[in-house]
């Protein structure tokens, strides 16, 4: 059986701390799944993201830029 992903992203809206705010949050709440979850957020937070997420069941995953 294939395993169930989920990816969710939000364009250009928000700033980085309520991006780093949202991603805390639901690194918080994974807890045990059988589903990968991921985020794909706006360019500009990438890198503090990518450190955020290093070490956690979270995968991170860039938009489309146009």
């Amino acid at each position: 059986m294939r395993q169930p992903l989920v990816v969710g992203n939000w364009k250009m809206n928000g700033t980085r701390a309520s991006a780093t705010a949202l991603a805390q949050s639901i690194i918080a709440g994974l807890g045990d799944n059988s589903a990968a979850i991921a985020i794909c957020a706006p360019f500009v937070y990438l890198p503090s993201l990518s450190e955020l997420t290093q070490g956690t069941k979270l995968g991170l995953g860039a938009q489309k830029c146009c």
